[in-house]
């Protein structure tokens, strides 16, 4: 899954940038003239804010954006693949961030690269990051008339202007110093366009090893030394390394998370049945956006909720034989995160089935 993660404030051309890069993408391997050295055509697979269903207003609740966030990773896992190219579009302006998806692509010895968009300095708030410029603070510098600014479309942009200042505070500026950072494309807004001589260096750097051997392979091609070893080190970088490798999760590990999880969420859903007991409120959720994802425990009427608050232990019983099935199942999970978010899930779900017989 090589991957192409976009980075860049609100309104800075990242989605054209993607447009265009997608369209380059299709047309070189389309194109018989050119020499790829892929012997398939990848799926260039996209993802972005508004396909994941990631609202603007999500990037001023800290909770939730981190949510987003192990939704960005999970998704980008989901489709690791050789034959895919993945786009990511998202903000990833935190360098923390971007860096686990570095180290993602690394473990599973795939390409990588960072596409910055740079934001145009037109009007007072816009100039509160530009390239490597924090010219105004948060001490109310800049003009906070409006409610919204007016995107380049003219249509009223879906942007709260006192989040992109914000946002613009937050944002950690792609340093091409850090491995996690480069290589990095550099794209001025309405000034830098998507060639096809950087398509050919994006290629590269998804794909280093095939190019190498692409041109040892083929009579008359040359590869000058500083070439050779770009490529050798872009391969390198990428090559999986203990202190990164995601370790196998040992079975202890395992029951330990699982029996901490269950044990958990019965703590937050007798805290709930304290305060609900006698409300028409028949939905149990840990976070509000896991509505979407079928991650909720649903009662079938008050009662069964006063049964389970005169009788806790019922709760506990529960666990123990959620623990007994599971216990002996092979998990498919690579990291101690993924697996948790899925321990959860199914725990609710067995809860609900159970809480129907009480």
């Amino acid at each position: 899954m090589p991957l192409i993660l976009l980075t860049g404030l609100p309104n800075s051309g990242k989605t054209k940038i993607c447009e265009n890069l997608i369209k380059k993408l299709n047309d070189f391997f389309d194109d018989s003239n050119n020499k790829s050295p892929l012997s398939f055509k990848p799926n260039i697979i996209y993802h972005s804010d508004e396909t994941l269903s990631i609202p603007p207003s999500s990037y001023s609740d800290p909770k939730l954006e981190k949510f987003n966030r192990g939704k960005i990773q999970s998704i980008m896992r989901r489709d690791v693949n050789l034959k895919n190219i993945v786009i990511v579009n998202s903000l990833n302006y935190i360098k923390g961030f971007r860096y686990q998806l570095f180290i993602d692509c690394k473990n599973f010895n795939e390409g990588y690269c960072l596409v910055y968009a740079i934001k145009h300095a037109k009007n007072e708030l816009e100039q509160a990051k530009v390239g490597n410029l924090l010219e105004m603070s948060a001490s109310g510098q800049l003009n906070t008339q409006e409610d919204h600014i007016v995107s380049e479309e003219g249509k009223e942009d879906k942007w709260d202007k006192n989040l992109i200042n914000e946002l613009a505070m937050r944002f950690e500026e792609p340093n091409e110093r850090n491995r996690w950072d480069s290589p990095c494309f550099k794209f001025l807004q309405d000034q830098d366009e998507v060639t096809d001589d950087i398509v050919v260096e994006i290629l590269k750097c998804l794909y280093p090893k095939q190019f190498q051997k692409y041109v040892l392979g083929n009579i008359g091609s040359s590869m000058s030394e500083e070439e050779s070893k770009k490529l050798n080190d872009l391969a390198h970088k990428m090559k999986p390394s203990n202190t990164t490798k995601l370790q196998p999760i040992t079975q202890n590990d395992y029951l330990m998370k699982l029996n901490n999880i269950s044990s958990n969420l019965l703590k937050k859903l007798a805290e709930w049945l304290n305060v609900e007991v006698n409300s028409m409120n028949l939905r149990f959720l840990l976070h509000d956006e896991d509505v979407e994802r079928g991650k909720f425990i649903q009662f079938q009427s008050p009662l069964v909720k006063q049964r389970l608050f005169s009788n806790l232990n019922i709760l506990q019983r529960l666990k123990r034989q959620f623990i007994q099935l599971h216990k002996i199942r092979k998990q498919t999970e690579t990291d101690l995160n993924s697996l948790e978010d899925t321990i959860e899930k199914q725990f609710m779900e067995f809860l609900t089935k159970n809480f129907s017989e009480i």
